[in-house]
């Protein structure tokens, strides 16, 4: 089984979550720090606090149609972007309208896991 999947594969539901959780006040602090629209959405929420399922179930939501709006509001990302829209590869243009950044990275989707 090893030559298939790593260790994130089969590590254990518990030992995942705990991963999980130890990482989303890091990933709060980033989308508050290097975007506009993140920024004003988590204006009262301290990143350090959302270590939990508890806390992160209290974080705003952002629902299509609010991405729809920033976006036409802000073309094309609606200030969601913390990368440069010179510094993507492609931005799609989905129906809905969204538009969707893809960065230059190697495995951007994160597809490849």
């Amino acid at each position: 089984m090893s030559e298939y999947f790593d260790s994130r594969d089969t590590m254990s539901a518990e030992c995942r979550e705990a991963e999980l959780l130890a990482s989303l006040p890091k990933q709060v602090a980033f989308a508050k720090a290097q975007t506009p629209y993140f920024a004003e959405l988590f204006k009262e929420i301290d990143p350090v606090s959302i270590d939990s399922r508890e806390a992160l179930s209290k974080l705003p939501i952002t629902y299509k149609s609010d991405l729809v709006a920033a976006q036409s509001e802000k073309p094309p990302f609606g200030g969601m972007n913390a990368t440069p829209v010179g510094d993507l590869l492609r931005v799609f243009r989905s129906p809905g309208p969204i538009c969707e950044p893809e960065g230059k990275g190697d495995d951007f989707w994160r597809g490849a896991r």
